[in-house]
C-alpha cells in the first residue's frame, strides 16, 4: 500500500495553519474594503444634513433663557424665565446645517445632535453644554462691585456735547427734566459755549426708582458740602431677592444684579450676557431632516 507523504520536517502543521489564517484575513479585508458603505437610514442625522430642531434652553437653576416653543415661552408657571429671556413675536423650530463651517449654532448644541449617537427624527434628548462649548468664559472686567450706600454731588458740570449725548436734549438755562437714572428733578443752572452745569433736586426721605428697575431712598441732601458741590446720599434698597431678578441698562450697557451683600454694604452688577460663562442645558427634539 502506498503511504501518504509525511510533512517535511522543516514545515510544521502549526505554521501552515497560521499562514492559512493570514491569507483568509487578507481576502476578507479586501472583500470588506470593496463593499459599498451601508446606507444611512433616512431618519438618522449625519453631517451635512439640514435639520429642524425644537429646543428649550435653561440654566442649571432651571430658568429658561431661550426656546423655540411658544407654549413654553408663554407658560411662566411651568417654565420660569431667566431675567434675560426675551419674548419673540413668533416661534418655530431651529433650522441649521449640521457640520457647516462656520457653524450657525454653538458647538455644544451641534455636538449634542450627533453624539453619543446621531439623533433620529422624533427623538428627544437632554444636552449639557459647558461654557467652552457654549458662549465662552465671562469677562471679569465687566463685573462691577458697587456700594449700597452711594454718595453723589448735587452740582455737576458737563461738556456741552457730553450733556447732549447723556440727556438727549439741548441745554437751556432754567430747564428742569427728570434724571434718566435717578428719576429726580434736575435743573440746568448755567450754560456756556462749552460747559453745562446742573443741580439735582431730590427730597430727603424720597424713595425713587433707579433706572426704573429697583428702588433707592434719599438719605441726605446737603447743598453746602463738598466745597459747594453739595452731597446727596442714596441707599439702594436691594437684598438677596433681587439677585438674578433685575436687568437694567445704563450708559455702560445692559447689566444684571448678580449679588447683594448687605453685611459688606455692596451689590454686584454683571455686564456680560447672561449665557456667557454658564453651563447650559438644552432639551432638544429632532423634528425633521432635509437632504434635498
Amino acid at each position: 500500500m502506498q503511504r501518504l507523504p509525511r510533512w517535511p520536517s522543516q514545515i510544521s502543521p502549526v505554521r501552515v495553519v497560521i499562514a492559512i489564517v493570514i491569507v483568509a484575513a487578507i481576502i476578507i479585508g479586501i472583500l470588506v474594503a470593496t463593499l459599498p458603505p451601508a446606507p444611512v437610514p433616512p431618519d438618522v442625522v449625519q453631517s451635512g444634513d439640514i435639520v429642524l430642531v425644537s429646543y428649550i434652553g435653561f440654566f442649571t437653576n432651571g430658568r429658561v433663557f431661550d426656546t423655540s416653543l411658544q407654549h413654553v415661552a408663554e407658560d411662566d408657571a411651568t417654565w420660569p424665565k431667566a431675567v434675560s429671556f426675551e419674548f419673540r413675536g413668533s416661534y418655530s423650530p431651529l433650522r441649521f446645517q449640521v457640520g457647516s463651517t462656520p457653524s450657525t449654532v454653538i458647538e455644544g448644541f451641534e455636538h449634542g445632535v450627533l453624539f453619543p449617537t446621531p439623533m433620529r427624527v422624533g427623538e428627544a434628548r437632554e444636552v449639557i453644554v459647558p461654557p467652552e462649548m457654549g458662549y465662552g468664559p465671562s469677562d471679569p472686567s465687566q463685573i462691577k462691585v458697587r456700594p449700597l450706600r452711594e454718595e453723589l454731588t448735587q452740582f455737576e458740570t458737563f461738556l456741552r456735547l457730553d450733556f447732549i449725548a447723556r440727556f438727549q436734549r439741548e441745554p437751556v438755562a432754567g430747564l428742569t427734566f427728570a434724571h434718566p437714572v435717578w428719576q429726580w428733578a434736575t435743573l440746568v443752572v448755567e450754560v456756556s459755549e462749552d460747559f453745562v452745569t446742573v443741580m439735582h433736586l431730590p427730597q430727603e426721605g424720597f424713595v425713587l426708582s433707579v433706572l426704573q428697575a429697583w428702588e433707592a431712598q434719599v438719605l441726605e441732601v446737603d447743598t453746602s458740602a463738598n466745597a459747594g458741590l453739595g452731597r446727596i446720599v442714596v441707599l439702594h434698597l436691594l437684598d438677596t431677592r433681587h439677585i438674578s431678578n433685575v436687568k437694567a441698562e445704563d450708559d455702560q450697557g445692559t447689566f444684571r444684579i448678580v449679588n447683594v451683600s448687605p453685611g459688606a454694604g455692596t451689590y454686584v452688577v454683571d455686564y456680560n450676557d447672561e449665557v456667557v460663562g454658564q453651563t447650559l442645558i438644552f432639551r432638544i427634539e429632532l423634528v425633521s431632516i432635509d437632504r434635498s
